[in-house]
């Protein structure tokens, strides 16, 4: 969802998709994992916020119960492994190539922010 109260592509696919791995839908797995690959694959922010990008873009694997990705609070990750994430995926994390610039550069310091429960 967007500041504006509109809806991107991309958020209403990770939004479906959040709603299976909530137990809250009925598609078969290798769908849900064609959404997921096809909604990072394809995600072009359309802010340069770091926390809506994460909101957009991550939580609905790494903060939405129950989370397919690591939990990113208080992992301690630096600037340098953020940026190699999301170039080039994780174990089950593709890569979020479309990403870039101002954008990127505040997401990143978003995600290094998360240390603790207390982190914006």
């Amino acid at each position: 969802m967007e500041l504006d109260g509109t809806e991107t592509r991309e958020g209403k696919l990770m939004e479906a998709l959040s709603r299976v791995l909530r137990g809250q839908g009925r598609l078969p797995w290798l769908v849900v994992l064609s959404l997921a690959f096809l909604a990072c694959t394809t995600y072009r922010p359309t802010t340069t916020d770091g926390r809506t990008i994460y909101r957009e873009a991550c939580a609905s694997c790494h903060a939405v119960p129950p989370a397919t990705g690591p939990n990113l609070v208080g992992m301690r990750l630096t600037p340098e492994k953020v940026a190699q994430t999301l170039d080039r995926g994780g174990k089950k994390m593709p890569a979020f190539p479309g990403i870039q610039g101002e954008a990127r550069r505040n997401l990143i310091q978003y995600v290094v922010t998360l240390q603790s429960p207390n982190g914006n």
